[in-house]
């Protein structure tokens, strides 16, 4: 159901149900250390025939999201979110000394078609394989004995802010997502 605010220029309140299919599937390996040298790899990917929602707004926030960043499931970002998408990206992690490790990572963003915003606020699609977004990722991690100690920066392209400082002690730790 959807209550437009005040500032919507659609009035009208509406009521849907949606039901929709979906597959996601994502595929994390970290490879044999070459060194002081271990690569990982993430893929990412979802088919679904999930419809557009009433606004631009719930149409994203209904999507799937792409974050394969411990940051990125922090944020909303709006550009790594589609109903059917492909992401992937390399995770080498480098070990600088004992319990410190270098890790850079960096992920390509494919949505088959990005949701944009219509000029009433409503959602539509675009052309469909029109962009390809990046997001890349630098941590120093110290493996203390109470945990991990991590201080990052971030980017997203094409986000709002894209260059962003994380630091945390310990995990962070999500629920899923009603429909992930």
């Amino acid at each position: 159901k959807t209550i437009p605010g005040s500032t919507n220029t659609i009035r009208d309140t509406t009521s849907n149900n949606h039901d929709w299919p979906q597959f996601r599937i994502a595929y994390e390996n970290y490879f044999k250390r070459f060194g002081k040298l271990q690569l990982g790899f993430f893929a990412d990917a979802m088919v679904s025939d999930q419809p557009l929602f009433a606004n631009y707004t719930g149409s994203v926030l209904a999507a799937s999201a792409f974050y394969p960043t411990q940051e990125s499931r922090t944020l909303f970002l709006e550009n790594f979110r589609a109903q059917n998408f492909v992401g992937m990206g390399l995770r080498p992690i480098f070990n600088i000394f004992t319990n410190v490790d270098l890790r850079i990572e960096t992920y390509l963003f494919q949505p088959f078609r990005s949701i944009v915003r219509n000029e009433d606020q409503s959602a539509g699609y675009d052309e469909g394989f029109r962009r390809i977004f990046f997001i890349g990722s630098a941590n120093v991690v110290y493996n203390s004995p109470i945990g991990p100690i991590s201080l990052s920066l971030n980017y997203y392209e094409d986000n709002e802010k894209p260059v962003t400082f994380m630091f945390h002690l310990g995990y962070i730790i999500f629920n899923k997502r009603p429909i992930d």
